[in-house]
């Protein structure tokens, strides 16, 4: 069985993350969501879970909602309707998106 690699998607993931570990919260969430379709390489949701908390509790409130919605939709993690899963689920700013 052969395994049909994106070298773009993998170069994407090595480039961003050498922003997230300076410190760049938008590439941390973008490695998540990378993470979570499967580009680049094998599909990880509890590492894309683990990404996008650290960039939320950051603050950074793209990450919020992204992490927000795995807890709704139950992806990688229990599904949580109560109100403290919905701390992280708000709206990203103009400025983050």
């Amino acid at each position: 069985m052969s395994l049909n690699i994106d070298v773009a998607a993998q170069k994407k993931f090595v480039e961003l993350s050498a922003k997230a570990l300076s410190g760049d919260l938008a590439a941390k969430t973008q490695q998540g969501l990378m993470l979570l379709k499967g580009e680049g390489g094998e599909r990880n949701v509890e590492l894309a879970r683990q990404y996008y908390l650290e960039a939320a509790e950051a603050g950074y409130s793209v990450a919020q909602y992204n992490l927000g919605s795995l807890y709704l939709n139950g992806l990688g993690v229990e599904r949580d309707y109560s109100p403290v899963s919905y701390t992280h689920l708000t709206l990203p700013t103009n400025r983050e998106v």
